[in-house]
């Protein structure tokens, strides 16, 4: 059987998702399809009798592309446990979405509850493979965790979760599209956009307090490493006054960061999880009106949350001598299953696709290359058409009142679509195998089948 693993947001999924290909790989006959989720159709025409890890797919694209007509699908949220979302989840997961989704994975039990119960049957908990590798990056990420403490020694780490651009009018049209797709009322779509406007002023609110954290703790240093969607510029602006003590940094991923990392201080930032499986000590702030919202409740993962200022700041005055009061949540396990070392991903899914049976073998259709003159000149008129497009939207549509017109894929444009993912190469895949298995890798096959998409087999 061959497993695409589509990818789309690179920082986010490529280890993850690289550490799980290997796995399947190393534990059974299957082959993988490794690439940028956008990339894959450029040389694949079809495929069938395959199974699409999606990672929730909104289920207009998903039916459009018509993948589960020939193939299964199994699909992982990867923008966090359902448990921790708002009322905003159900809707993703109508029936409409549902009906085109073989097997439900979900991060743990918690979950479960979340969902209509005519779709229980699908479900399969398992956790989320990044955690399977974050219990493993001090192998991993040896060297990169070296670099960083030898940098910063001893630092509180501080990831960034949201953005500083305003994204007002797109959220709002955004918010609009979709959820009038879904078939909700007005007041959903509000309370979406009331929600997200809270979480702008809670994230400004939190850097400032960052800043002065900082300023009256000199003899700590603090590291804030930003979003993956973050304008490193506009970070740059807002903290051109910091003290000293504060550093900025976006080198590597966020894992060995966390696992370098003495103290793990965030305001809403999903990366939380990590740090429980990597075992630091965890403190939350949050302003006081976002601190209702189900999210930031389910993210009080410690006993150390703070919703005021002053609390917060004679806290870290007394931070070492805290640290014998400090006590983890004990129901973590119930939203992600696999956060404990005794469990993993992995043996959750190579369980799951044991059970997944076709009539035939997979089979992949690719597009034939174009051999005629008229063929290629036409190829390279729609190039530079969509070239041209790509530049009126950019400049153009989403500046203005015209972006109300566009539907909800293209509402964000070219600059956050790079953010997201730039490229994948393939020395990036052979050396990141090589560091799982501690040794050149030989039997594992790397083929280039287009732009940033890979055929990994077993030689």
């Amino acid at each position: 059987m061959i497993i695409f693993l589509p990818i789309e947001n690179k920082t986010r999924e490529f280890y993850p998702k690289l550490y799980l290909a290997n796995k399947i790989l190393k534990n059974s006959n299957h082959q993988v399809i490794l690439g940028g989720q956008r990339y894959i159709n450029y040389k694949i025409k079809d495929f069938e009798n395959c199974l699409w890890f999606d990672k929730h797919t909104f289920y207009e694209r998903l039916k459009k592309r018509g993948i589960h007509l020939k193939n299964k699908i199994v699909v992982l949220d990867e923008e966090g446990p359902i448990s921790i979302h708002d009322n905003y989840t159900k809707y993703l997961y109508q029936k409409e979405f549902t009906n085109l989704i073989n097997h439900i994975l979900l991060w743990g039990v918690k979950d479960k509850f979340f969902l209509n119960k005519s779709d229980h049957k699908k479900i399969s908990i398992t956790g989320h493979p990044k955690y399977d590798l974050v219990k493993k990056s001090k192998n991993l990420f040896k060297k990169e965790i070296y670099n960083i403490k030898k940098k910063y020694k001893k630092f509180v780490f501080i990831p960034g979760h949201y953005s500083l651009i305003d994204h007002t009018k797109a959220i709002k049209v955004f918010n609009n599209a979709l959820l009038k797709k879904y078939k909700n009322r007005k007041k959903i779509i509000n309370r979406k956009i009331i929600d997200n406007d809270l979480e702008a002023k809670n994230y400004i609110e939190f850097l400032k307090l960052i800043i002065a954290l900082a300023k009256k703790n000199p003899s700590i240093t603090f590291v804030f490493r930003r979003h993956p969607l973050e304008d490193q510029n506009l970070i740059n602006e807002f903290f051109k006054q910091k003290p000293k003590n504060l550093k900025l940094a976006y080198k590597y991923v966020i894992t060995p960061w966390v696992s370098a990392c003495e103290y793990f201080l965030h305001s809403g930032c999903t990366s939380v999880f990590e740090a429980v499986a990597a075992e630091k000590k965890i403190i939350l702030y949050n302003s006081k009106k976002i601190s209702k919202l189900n999210r930031f409740r389910s993210l009080k993962l410690s006993n150390w949350n703070f919703d005021d200022q002053n609390k917060i700041i004679n806290f870290f005055k007394k931070l070492t001598m805290n640290n014998r009061n400090y006590k983890l949540s004990k129901n973590v396990g119930s939203t992600i299953k696999n956060i404990n070392k005794n469990k993993d991903f992995q043996s959750e899914f190579l369980s799951l696709i044991k059970k997944i049976k076709f009539k035939s073998k997979s089979k992949i259709i690719f597009k034939n290359k174009e051999t005629s003159a008229m063929k290629k000149k036409i190829y390279s008129l729609k190039t530079i058409i969509r070239k041209i497009l790509s530049v009126v939207k950019n400049r153009i549509i989403l500046r203005s009142i015209l972006i109300q017109l566009m539907p909800e894929k293209h509402i964000y444009g070219q600059k956050m679509g790079l953010l997201k993912f730039d490229s994948i190469k393939k020395k990036e895949i052979i050396d990141f195998l090589s560091k799982i298995e501690e040794k050149k890798i030989n039997d594992i096959e790397v083929s280039k089948i287009s732009e940033s998409v890979f055929h990994l087999y077993k030689k």
